[in-house]
C-alpha cells in the first residue's frame, strides 16, 4: 500500500509545471509515493509536457478528461489514488518541502482526518521561505459550525486519509471549486483540524488563483454551504440559521460590489437574519446565491458524448 498519494489537477497551467514538479521532487520524508495527474481538459499541451516529464517517474498515474472543472478532477484523482493520506494540489502551485512528511505524521498520528492548510500568494512560488517553526505546529480541530461561519473565506487547500473519502458525498459535483464542500461533509463524521502553516505557494496570476478570486470563490462558497444544509434537514436549528447568517452576509457583500443600495432585496435578506426572522433556511440560500447571476461565474458542464 502507497503512503501519500498526490492528487495534482491540472488546467491549461504548462508555464507552471516545472516549479510544481520541482517541488515534489524535494519532499522530505521517506514514505512511499504516488502521483495522480488528472488534466481537466487542457489545450497548451500542459498533458503532453507531463507525459515527458515524469516518464521516469514511479508509481505515477495520468488521467486525461473533458473540461468538466476543479472539482470532477479532484473526484477523478481521489477514485484513482490508493494512498493512505492525500494530498491534493493545483499544477500552478509548490509544495512545502516539509508538506508531506508533516501531513503524513499527522494523519497517521490521528490527530484529524482531514487537515486545511493556508496556501501562501508569492511572485516567486518556488523561492518562498516558509519558514518551519522549530517545533511542529498543533492541528486545530473545527467543527461544522466552526467551517460554516468562518467569513471572510480564507484561503486553504486540504490533505485526508484515505478512509475519509466517501463516493459519493465528499465532493460535490454541483460546485466548480471543491475548496468547501469535502471539509463539512467530512466533519459530519470525521475530525477536521487547521494546521496554521503555509504549506503550499503560488502566484496571484496562476490559474487557480484567478479561480478563486472575487465573486467564483464567493459564489461557490454560498453555493456549497446551500447545497450542504440542503441535503441535511437533520442540522440544528443553531447551525442553519449560522450558515444563513454568514451566507446572506456574503450576498449583501456581493451586491454592494455591484452598487447595490439599501432597498437590495439582499441587503434586506442579511438584516432579516440578524433580527432572527422566520425563514425557509434552504430558499433563503438558495436566493442568496442571485447576488452572484451578473458575475462570470463558473459552473460544471457535463462532458458531451
Amino acid at each position: 500500500m502507497t503512503q501519500v498519494s498526490y492528487i495534482i489537477t491540472v488546467d491549461n497551467q504548462l508555464p507552471y509545471l516545472e516549479a510544481m514538479l520541482a517541488s515534489l521532487r524535494v519532499q522530505e520524508g521517506d514514505h512511499s509515493r504516488e502521483f495522480v495527474f488528472v488534466d481537466d481538459g487542457s489545450e497548451d499541451g500542459s498533458f503532453d509536457a507531463l507525459i515527458q516529464r515524469t516518464r521516469t517517474w514511479p508509481r505515477t498515474l495520468l488521467i486525461q478528461q473533458r473540461r468538466q472543472g476543479p472539482t470532477a478532477a479532484a473526484l477523478a484523482g481521489a477514485k484513482a489514488a490508493t494512498g493512505d493520506v492525500w494530498i491534493f494540489l493545483d499544477a500552478d502551485v509548490v509544495l512545502n518541502p516539509a508538506a508531506s512528511r508533516l501531513g503524513y505524521a499527522t494523519i497517521k498520528r490521528g490527530d484529524a482526518d482531514m487537515i486545511l492548510f493556508p496556501h501562501a500568494i508569492s511572485h516567486s512560488p518556488l523561492a518562498f521561505d516558509f519558514a518551519m517553526p522549530p517545533d511542529p505546529p498543533e492541528v486545530r480541530p473545527v467543527d461544522v459550525h466552526a467551517l460554516l461561519t468562518e467569513f471572510p473565506a480564507p484561503h486553504r487547500r486540504m490533505m485526508m486519509r484515505r478512509g475519509a473519502f466517501r463516493d459519493p458525498g465528499l465532493f460535490d459535483p454541483a460546485v466548480y471549486l471543491p475548496d468547501i464542500s469535502p471539509a463539512l461533509n467530512a466533519a459530519l463524521t470525521h475530525s477536521v483540524g487547521i494546521l496554521d502553516l503555509a504549506l503550499s505557494a503560488g502566484r496571484d496570476d496562476a490559474p487557480s488563483a484567478l479561480r478563486r478570486a472575487g465573486g467564483q470563490a464567493e459564489h461557490d462558497r454560498s453555493m456549497a454551504v446551500a447545497d450542504f444544509i440542503t441535503a441535511r434537514p437533520e442540522l440544528s436549528r443553531r447551525v442553519r440559521k449560522a450558515a444563513l447568517r454568514v451566507a446572506a452576509r456574503r450576498s449583501w457583500e456581493a451586491a454592494r460590489k455591484a452598487r447595490a443600495g439599501l432597498t437590495s432585496r439582499f441587503f434586506w435578506l442579511y438584516i432579516k437574519t440578524l433580527l432572527g426572522w422566520p425563514m425557509d433556511v434552504s430558499a433563503a440560500l438558495k436566493e442568496s446565491l442571485a447576488a452572484w447571476d451578473d458575475d462570470a461565474i463558473r459552473r460544471p458542464t457535463p462532458p458531451k458524448g
